[in-house]
């Protein structure tokens, strides 16, 4: 992508790229759903001479075919401190 392609989504959606502001781009690059458009990472990459580096955020739990598995972020859900995913 250059400067010339239009803005796929969002705010500035059918925008040239190079016409979005760098202040949203910078935003943009921080959002862990970005990685499902390379192409607009690799312009933004490129553009703000940034690597792209989501703001990873914190997964309550997780359902395995195991159990439910809770990690260093593990931030229980109810008062009780259990899992909804946990059977009752």
């Amino acid at each position: 992508m250059n400067g010339n392609d239009l803005m796929p989504f969002g705010k500035y959606k059918d925008r040239p790229l190079s016409k979005v502001p760098e202040q949203y781009l910078r935003w943009l690059v921080k959002q862990e759903w970005l990685e499902h458009w390379s192409l607009i990472v690799a312009y933004c990459e490129q553009r703000l001479g940034v690597e792209f580096n989501p703001v990873r955020k914190p997964r309550k739990c997780v359902l395995t075919t195991h159990g439910t598995v809770t990690g260093e972020f593990y931030d229980p859900v109810a008062d009780d401190g259990t899992c909804p995913f946990d059977a009752a």
